[in-house]
């Protein structure tokens, strides 16, 4: 889907509300549907086709941000419990920003990956997500370390939702 984000509105309240009425107003429409079906049928066809499919995508953006309910209850790995889980975006083309969001148990955690060329410190974005959620009233943890990959890249969480969202 793509979104406008509201990034003239003055308060976190109102960027919300902006965020979430655009966002329920394009999964009521087909948007969603024919961009699965065209991004399936991308994949169906020649390298060179999909290379060409995807820069074309991606002019329409500078941002990807997913967002996927994970599990309601901790898992266990070799019968120790899975303190949280992360995920990145998918890489392609040139988009240069993704967010990912993933809720785990109760808790969500955030991972920023940027393009070193624009944004060689992603912590400060996700700094932004901390302070945002901090005027909700949520807390969250130090940052995780930053792993080391061809793109910059940071985590946060786990921590609490806001009971009202």
């Amino acid at each position: 889907m793509h979104l406008a984000i509201p990034a003239d509105e003055p308060t976190l309240e109102g960027r919300l509300a902006v965020t979430h009425a655009r966002t329920t107003a394009i999964k009521r429409t087909p948007e969603p549907v024919v961009a699965h079906a065209i991004l399936n049928l991308i994949g169906r066809v020649p390298a060179f086709v999909q290379r060409i499919a995807i820069a074309l995508f991606a002019m329409k953006g500078s941002l990807v941000a997913t967002s996927v309910p994970g599990p309601s209850t901790r898992l266990t790995l070799a019968g120790s419990p899975l303190a949280g889980l992360r995920f990145w975006v998918p890489q392609a083309a040139d988009v240069r920003v993704e967010v990912s969001v993933l809720s785990y148990a109760g808790e969500i955690g955030i991972g920023v990956a940027t393009d070193a060329d624009i944004e060689s410190d992603p912590r400060a974005l996700v700094d932004g997500f901390a302070a945002e959620l901090a005027d909700l009233g949520v807390t969250a943890p130090d940052a995780a370390p930053l792993r080391p990959r061809s793109r910059s890249n940071s985590s946060v969480g786990p921590y609490r939702p806001p009971t009202r969202c």
